[in-house]
């Protein structure tokens, strides 16, 4: 073996778990609350194992300061996130999965859609517990 198959074989088992990796979508309408925190905790808990993507359907320009707040108290900073469109969102990969933390969304995606009815940001480290356990 030589030194290129070496580091291509190592550069392969170090990114094919990432490239193979799931990829779930958490929606909400304006993307500046739930849709966030749920990506955060699955990129936080399962990084290496799910890709976690948020957007929502009319985004706002920012992320709610309570939210921020929220989970600045967990340990996690996303002020620095925004708000992103679903096609914007969509780029690449499409989602294995797509979780909608609002019900009046219609989607018609071919891909396998979830509607989680949480009423404050506790709850959803539920709702990302079950995602992570499902795959």
């Amino acid at each position: 073996p030589s030194v290129y198959q070496d580091v291509k074989k190592a550069v392969e088992n170090f990114l094919n778990p990432l490239i193979m990796r799931k990829k779930i979508l958490f929606l909400s309408k304006n993307d500046n609350s739930f849709s966030q925190i749920a990506c955060a905790f699955t990129q936080y808990f399962a990084g290496d194992k799910i890709e976690a993507v948020h957007a929502g359907t009319d985004p706002e320009s920012k992320i709610n300061p309570q939210i921020i707040n929220f989970m600045k108290e967990k340990s996690l900073d996303i002020a620095f996130r925004r708000p992103v469109s679903i096609k914007e969102a969509l780029l690449g990969k499409q989602p294995d999965k797509i979780i909608c933390f609002d019900k009046d969304i219609n989607l018609k995606e071919e891909i396998p859609v979830e509607y989680c009815d949480i009423k404050n940001p506790e709850e959803i480290i539920k709702c990302v517990e079950k995602q992570i356990l499902q795959f």
